[in-house]
């Protein structure tokens, strides 16, 4: 049955014409949802910060890298804003120079030669220039649900799990659409129908840009 259930969201999924890419982390079970898919990098830079030297001669060894590292990564997001055919080249051929194992700190390289098997799903972005280049927002998305199940760990029944899902979905859905959700609550308790329906406020907003990455 579960895998049923997975197979039937999968085929949804890749019925919307409007999910060719897929912005994720390279958790396996992402892998074949979309035609494209842009690892993200925010991701990436994670790995490398929990690097912890025991010297402070691998430690100038990994903060220098770091420092290329998002030295391209603004590369990326500046071609992003003006692509062409010439830039793309280029940042094709100096993500090897920026990712090369050759440091001497056998941590730091070691986790390098895996970035490098993920070359091409991390420059997606270099055909898709719209393509964000992490996923933060979704990420935020989830927190309050990741923070809800580590302190009660999982729900008493199925009634209750989607009660949750509700309700929570509600409050992120008023959260970006800058409406009190006390007040959306009380709204609807009271029957006095001065908050508009969400659907009819998400309809009439424009769409809003995806915010920068503003932890590395």
């Amino acid at each position: 049955r579960r895998y049923v259930r997975e197979a039937a969201a999968i085929s949804a999924f890749r019925s919307d014409d409007s999910t060719h890419r897929l912005v994720c982390d390279d958790a396996g079970q992402f892998k074949g949802l979309a035609d494209n898919l842009q690892l993200c990098w925010i991701h990436v830079g994670r790995h490398f910060k929990s690097l912890d030297p025991l010297t402070p001669k691998f430690r100038k060894i990994l903060d220098r890298f770091l420092d290329s590292l998002w030295a391209y990564y603004e590369k990326l997001n500046q071609y992003k804003q003006a692509p062409c055919r010439k830039d793309k080249v280029r940042l094709w051929r100096e993500f090897d120079n920026v990712f090369k194992p050759e440091t001497g700190y056998y941590a730091l390289d070691r986790r390098i030669k895996k970035v490098l098997r993920q070359k091409a799903e991390l420059l997606t972005v270099l055909s898709f220039p719209q393509t964000p280049l992490h996923n933060n927002p979704c990420e935020l998305d989830v927190r309050v649900k990741v923070v809800q199940r580590k302190i009660r760990n999982c729900h008493r029944s199925t009634a209750g799990a989607k009660a949750s899902d509700l309700f929570l979905g509600l409050m992120g859905t008023c959260r970006k659409n800058k409406i009190s959700y006390w007040n959306f609550l009380k709204d609807r308790i009271y029957q006095t129908h001065t908050i508009p329906e969400l659907q009819s406020i998400i309809a009439s907003s424009p769409p809003r840009a995806s915010p920068p990455a503003t932890s590395y």
